[in-house]
């Protein structure tokens, strides 16, 4: 079975640079993407991205652009390691409020 993958860009297209994520995905997605691949504009609402999360799937690449003190331009790939919530002591669930909702809308248990 092919992994589902949403890539979703973030942004307002009315606002120059801050529509970049959106401007990304348009682009990606002009020549078809690969099987498993879905596009989404979720432009500047997250809740929208969230509701299409809950149709499952195994990975997230949000697209947006962000001053993080890099030349204008710059790419950046940040990775986040998700941990096993089995690991988890209480303590430590208490420090990700609102992570756990994306695990089970990634299908993670």
């Amino acid at each position: 079975m092919t992994p589902r993958v949403l890539v979703a860009g973030v942004g307002n297209d009315l606002l120059g640079d801050d529509g970049f994520g959106i401007a990304v995905v348009r682009r990606f997605s002009e020549d078809g993407v690969p099987e498993g691949v879905e596009v989404f504009e979720s432009g500047i609402g997250g809740i929208r991205m969230v509701q299409e999360l809950m149709d499952g799937y195994e990975a997230l690449v949000i697209v947006d652009a962000t001053d993080r003190g890099e030349e204008p331009g710059t790419v950046c790939l940040l990775e986040v390691e998700v941990p096993d919530p089995d690991g988890l002591t209480e303590e430590d669930r208490q420090g990700f409020p609102g992570r756990y909702p994306l695990d089970r809308c990634l299908q993670r248990p």
